[in-house]
């Protein structure tokens, strides 16, 4: 029996279909499984720092595609054909970082904006960060008026980079691979100390990439100026130089003359040479003329700046003019030269003569550079003026054109000296005045008691400043120092140990006396009454002039004492009461200690003359004012 093949179910159903469609099926799943791989298989892409990161990728109808599926990333595309403005087809796509952090990766996909098919998917992986340079400000020293710069590893224009002091914070600036901060904006404090710190935002993602201390630049520092506050230029200068510790790069400077309240500039040439600052005139400035010079900015090629404008006030002179004069205007010497100094050298000395004249006293009269000198001879408490009428010169031809006039007086007093001490020191004495009625003041008879000379000191002061006051028929004589070597030598007794004020011939004189503490002191009133070269000068100073009344100054007790002679007594309660020193006038055991052999004493025994004796209070203070009108007062009694 013979079998009959059946055909396959599958035979039949594919010889259903032409060869042709069977060919285009085919291509349909190929095309389909190359477009399901095109979509699923994700495309790696490496993003850069520097800006977009583009890759080869055939988009048809780009504009189509969402531009806006990832918030990662921006998704731009490039090398388009346009027809008509339309995008037709683009040839690459590119991603720029937005809100990545370092080192991530994220994936994105591409999807027809209109039915959310999606087209492609991109692995996107973002590498670590550009290392910034943290020692181009840490532990630096930097200028605060210039931008910061700082070194990046690579390029970074997709991050933004903000650099903060304290609590002030600025945004700087790309320029490829250096960030500038615009550090002058935080107004910092030159020659401080900061800390800086630099943070990196990429979206949300924040870092700090350095950070540390810094100290700015000191200001620029003036060591050298050719003008001088407050000065008075004498040349013709039109040059004004100021040297900082920096060279120079830039500098702003305005001249002004000053007249009042009314300015007007100055016009000047500013050059920088190094560390120079150099301002010049362009016209010779004028002369008798205030001027203000202001460095109102300046700058160093450091970076360094002024911390605050630097000022120069100044003058100009005119023609010569007096400046100081070698005697006051009283107490000058009775012949000698009177020396008139001036603020500049003169150019025509030769006419000094026909320029200078003196009245009250014959003169000669010499001038040579900044000096005019006139040479006199005049009597005592002599009235002498100098006048100088204008016509000096300067060296730059100004004129003096303002007549001068000095007067002074010659002192009121003689001198003459009365003996020598044992050492061969003059003992000397100032006599004021004339006339019957003779005062006599003395002090330093104990040569420690330093203070009485002061007192007489500034006692012949005022005499001589006042001659006027002295009343006519009356002669006044000082002696400040009666014991020079004791007084050299700060000792109470004179240099052959004898205390003169025990060395008078009283009817107590002694050889062998006490010291203040009341202590045997042998051999202290000396050999003999008038032993000693100090007590005979005065003693014999006294007779010779036989003074009405006589004072006599020591120290320290605060005591007014008189000698009993004549009106001694009433004359010791009047300067007791003007001064508030106790009158010990009569008071036994006034000193605790013996008193033999005083000047005083030896007056009224001897010769019969008034005296007081006055203890200052203190053994320092000349205590002058509060002896001053008592001691008129005894000049006028």
């Amino acid at each position: 029996m013979e079998k009959t093949q059946t055909p396959s179910t599958k035979t039949h159903f594919f010889r259903r279909f032409s060869p042709t469609v069977l060919i285009a099926a085919g291509l349909f799943i190929v095309i389909g499984v190359m477009a399901a791989a095109i979509v699923l298989v994700k495309k790696p892409v490496e993003l850069s720092y520097s800006g977009a990161t583009c890759v080869p990728h055939l988009s048809v109808s780009p504009g189509l595609i969402d531009t806006q599926a990832s918030d990662e990333v921006d998704i731009s595309f490039a090398d388009q054909v346009r027809v008509n403005g339309v995008s037709i087809i683009a040839f690459s796509i590119c991603f720029t970082p937005r809100n990545m952090a370092a080192e991530s990766i994220t994936t994105v996909p591409l999807k027809v904006a209109q039915t959310r098919t999606p087209v492609k998917r991109f692995e996107l992986a973002l590498p670590a960060a550009p290392v910034a340079s943290a020692v181009d400000f840490v532990g630096q020293t930097i200028p605060s008026a210039r931008p910061l710069q700082i070194a990046l590893s690579q390029p970074d224009s997709v991050s933004s980079y903000q650099f903060s002091v304290d609590d002030s914070e600025i945004v700087c600036v790309h320029k490829d691979s250096l960030l500038e901060c615009p550090l002058e904006t935080l107004s910092l404090r030159q020659g401080g100390e900061y800390e800086g710190e630099l943070v990196r935002t990429l979206g949300d993602a924040a870092s700090v990439v350095a950070s540390g201390s810094f100290r700015t630049l000191t200001p620029l520092l003036l060591l050298s100026a050719s003008v001088a506050e407050g000065e008075e230029v004498f040349d013709a200068r039109q040059e004004v130089r100021f040297t900082y510790d920096s060279a120079l790069s830039d500098a702003q400077v305005v001249l002004e003359r000053v007249d009042g309240s009314s300015r007007q500039e100055v016009a000047t040439d500013v050059a920088l040479k190094d560390a120079e600052l150099i301002i010049t005139t362009r016209e010779p400035l004028a002369r008798r003329a205030s001027f203000q010079l202001t460095v109102v900015s300046a700058e160093g090629t450091n970076g360094a700046r002024l911390s605050e404008p630097l000022v120069r006030t100044f003058t100009t002179s005119g023609g010569p003019t007096v400046s100081a004069v070698s005697v006051g205007t009283s107490s000058a010497a009775v012949a000698g030269s009177i020396v008139f100094t001036f603020d500049q050298s003169i150019a025509n000395t030769a006419r000094a003569s026909t320029i200078v004249s003196v009245s009250g006293a014959g003169a000669s009269i010499s001038a040579a550079g900044n000096r005019v000198t006139v040479s006199y001879s005049a009597g005592v408490c002599q009235p002498i003026t100098v006048a100088m009428k204008p016509g000096f010169s300067s060296q730059i031809g100004v004129v003096q054109d303002q007549p001068y006039s000095f007067t002074t007086r010659t002192r009121c007093y003689t001198t003459s000296v009365i003996g020598t001490s044992q050492q061969g020191r003059a003992i000397v004495a100032y006599s004021f005045g004339s006339g019957a009625k003779r005062l006599l003041f003395h002090g330093a008879l104990h040569g420690n008691e330093r203070n009485t000379k002061g007192l007489l000191d500034a006692w012949i002061s005022e005499l001589d400043a006042k001659p006027g006051d002295i009343p006519a028929g009356t002669q006044i004589v000082v002696i400040p120092i009666v014991n020079p070597d004791g007084y050299a030598a700060n000792t109470r007794v004179n240099s052959r140990n004898v205390d003169l004020n025990r060395n008078f011939d009283t009817t107590d004189w002694k050889t062998d006396v006490q010291t203040v503490q009341g202590d045997p002191f042998p051999g202290g009133g000396g050999t003999a009454p008038e032993s000693e070269a100090e007590s005979r000068a005065l003693a014999n100073y006294t007779r010779q002039y036989s003074p009405t009344f006589t004072l006599s100054y020591h120290s320290v007790a605060g005591y007014v004492i008189a000698n009993t002679c004549g009106d001694s007594g009433s004359l010791a309660s009047r300067y007791a009461a003007l001064t508030g020193y106790r009158n010990q006038t009569g008071v036994s055991g006034a000193f605790s200690y013996e008193i033999t052999g005083t000047y005083d004493d030896w007056m009224c025994q001897r010769l019969g003359l008034k005296s007081i004796l006055i203890e200052l209070a203190t053994s320092s203070s000349t205590e002058f004012s509060r002896n001053r009108n008592a001691m008129w007062e005894m000049v006028r009694s």
